[in-house]
């Protein structure tokens, strides 16, 4: 079953009030640098993974979820917009 969760991206607007009130707890994650480099450079992506998933996180992003339509979270971020759009949808369900 296909979710193509980007179809329900609530826009840009919201995603950016989403990454602000999520806390910066990924200022102590000693594996920042390395996940935040898994992830195409994008710091937004990796505070809201951290702040979501904890110290599992590196692990996490590699492997492939059903509601990313058998993608990981780094096959999203390093995709196109629409799988951009997939994963902040699916971050910002989980952490809503």
């Amino acid at each position: 079953m296909k979710h193509e969760l980007e179809q329900y991206y609530p826009g840009d607007e919201l995603w950016a009030a989403f990454v602000a009130a999520t806390p910066r707890a990924i200022d102590d994650f000693a594996g920042a640098h390395d996940l935040v480099s898994a992830l195409g450079g994008s710091q937004d992506l990796a505070r809201v993974l951290y702040a979501i998933i904890g110290d599992t996180v590196p692990t996490w992003v590699t492997t492939r979820k059903d509601m990313l339509d058998a993608k990981s979270p780094m096959e999203c971020a390093a995709g196109d917009d629409a799988l951009l759009r997939r994963l902040r949808t699916m971050l910002m369900r989980m952490g809503g």
